[in-house]
């Protein structure tokens, strides 16, 4: 009753009639799949779609239209701000209207939807902030970058293709983990090894120059919690390859975005009495969050 108070098709501005068919649950990714038939008086000319599903919970809530007629296909996606799309529809044909073109709406749709969501995926944003409060030039930064992109960009599409998927209950934990070990990694350097002027400690952790390798490891599970939203999303299948490589995109879009500001920040701190401590208190409020992260995912 909920959904359908607030999901609306119409003929040329006549009510469609929508049916259940069919109801599926999906435990591997907490959704409920419902099925329907819209029945629609008279020839069909001109579809209208209303979504008002969720604004009312969240005004962040988005929802992507795979709309097919015939031998026509269009991707929109549907927002607070934009919950209504007109398609027009002739000779058996859907003729683009407010709805944007096959292939290209769902790369510019998919695109967007990934540099929205490393954008308030705030475990993520933690992560890649993590990384880098303690890299000191360009080239440690870059490794470091370039092996989580690889690392989270595999595990994305193995899980995406359902060649090897993580429960999103262990994955979302072990991200939260992930945030914790190097927060707790920045202290560590900051107090212990920079306060006995130590480069090294010879062991693995603590040593920047391995934390490309600490980048890849956590990246891989962090692919895991990005395939997540694609797999609840569903991607379209006329468009799969290129819709996950442009939400993939926007991913690194968006993290570069996040470097973009907060490097030259460290870069132009370093030299400062209070950078040290200024990190230190930032890396271990980072490491309560993500240890309180960790409980809520794991045991509640």
């Amino acid at each position: 009753d909920y959904f359908l108070s607030r999901f609306l098709v119409e003929n040329d501005r006549i009510l469609c009639r929508l049916v259940l068919k069919g109801e599926k649950n999906n435990t591997e990714i907490d959704s409920v799949l419902f099925s329907y038939d819209a029945l629609c008086d008279g020839n069909l000319s001109v579809l209208n779609i209303t979504y008002n599903v969720f604004f009312d919970y969240s005004d962040l809530h988005e929802n992507i239209v795979d709309a097919r007629y015939g031998n026509m296909t269009g991707t929109v996606r549907l927002s607070k701000s934009y919950n209504y799309v007109t398609i027009p529809v002739k000779n058996a044909e859907m003729q683009q209207s407010n709805i944007e073109s096959g292939l290209f709406g769902a790369i510019s749709n998919f695109f967007v939807l990934g540099v929205w969501h490393i954008l308030v995926g705030y475990d993520h944003i933690l992560f890649v902030i993590s990384l880098l409060l303690v890299v000191i030039n360009f080239r440690p930064l870059a490794k470091v970058i370039t092996s989580f992109t690889i690392a989270h960009s595999v595990t994305l599409i193995l899980a995406t293709f359902s060649i090897f998927v993580l429960e999103p209950k262990i994955a979302e934990s072990l991200i939260a983990l992930s945030v914790a070990y190097v927060a707790l990694e920045n202290i560590y350097i900051k107090i212990y090894i920079k306060g006995r002027n130590k480069k090294k400690t010879g062991a693995f952790f603590g040593d920047i120059s391995k934390r490309w390798i600490v980048a890849f490891v956590f990246g891989l599970i962090h692919g895991f919690g990005f395939s997540s939203v694609l797999r609840e999303l569903g991607l379209p299948q006329d468009g799969i390859v290129p819709a996950l490589l442009s939400f993939n995109v926007g991913v690194e879009a968006g993290q570069l975005a996040i470097v973009a500001v907060l490097f030259p920040i460290v870069l132009q701190t370093r030299k400062s009495w209070w950078h040290d401590k200024c990190i230190v208190l930032l890396s271990a409020a980072i490491f309560l969050t993500a240890l309180i992260w960790f409980v809520q995912r794991a045991f509640l």
